[in-house]
C-alpha cells in the first residue's frame, strides 16, 4: 500500500543533508553551502600563503626584517572589522529575506 522507498530519511553513514520539506530548510541548506564555499576558498588562500612564506622565508637573505612585524597592522585591522560587517550583513540578509 504504502511504499517506503520514496520517503526521505537518514542513512547510515551519510554525508549532506536529507532533501528539505520547506522553505526554511531550503534557506538554511543554501546558507551552509555558501559558507562551506568560502570558507574553503580562504582555507586554501591561507594555507598557500602559509606555505609560500614558510618555503621561501630564509633569515639570512633578509637579516633586519624583524624590524618590520608592524607594517601594516592598522590597515590590516580596517580591512577585518569592514569584511566582518559584510559577511554578518550577507548572513543575515540570507537568513531574513528567504
Amino acid at each position: 500500500m504504502f511504499n517506503y522507498l520514496f520517503c526521505d530519511a537518514a542513512e547510515a553513514w551519510q554525508i549532506g543533508f536529507q532533501d528539505s520539506a520547506s522553505p526554511t530548510h531550503e534557506g538554511i541548506t543554501e546558507l551552509h553551502d555558501s559558507i562551506f564555499f568560502w570558507l574553503v576558498l580562504i582555507a586554501v588562500g591561507v594555507s598557500w600563503i602559509l606555505g609560500s612564506v614558510v618555503t621561501t622565508f630564509s633569515s639570512k637573505r633578509s637579516p633586519i626584517s624583524h624590524r618590520y612585524y608592524n607594517h601594516g597592522f592598522i590597515i590590516n585591522i580596517y580591512i577585518h572589522i569592514i569584511l566582518l560587517f559584510y559577511y554578518y550583513y550577507y548572513i543575515f540578509n540570507k537568513i531574513y529575506t528567504s
